[in-house]
């Protein structure tokens, strides 16, 4: 007969993964927008080049075709460096305030 209680490994379970969330979504224990900016930016990517590639496999015309497949590598390059954009600045921000005040101590 089922119970409606949780155990405590399901309690350990839950913290665990929750844990796991936060971390993935920290800096260094602090809660990051640009690790956030790129799970979002991440899935809207995700969402593009599924539909690119349905587009893709409807295609009937050889030509057309061609020029969808020359094209894809170049899509999806650029469609990575937007999803990865955002955690970039942001840690290249970090890096030239640190070059910043390493040049002001010295």
């Amino acid at each position: 007969m089922p119970t409606d209680t949780i155990t405590e490994t399901e309690t350990t379970t839950l913290h665990g993964s929750t844990n796991f969330i936060k971390g993935v979504f920290s800096d260094g224990g602090e809660p990051s927008s640009s690790r956030m900016l790129s799970f979002i930016v991440s899935l809207a990517v995700v969402c593009i080049l599924g539909g690119v590639f349905r587009h893709v496999c409807r295609l009937t015309d050889a030509t057309q075709l061609g020029i969808w497949l020359s094209n894809l590598p170049m899509l999806i390059g650029a469609l990575v460096i937007l999803g990865s954009a955002p955690y970039t600045v942001n840690r290249a921000s970090g890096s030239v305030s640190e070059i910043i005040s390493s040049l002001r101590k010295g």
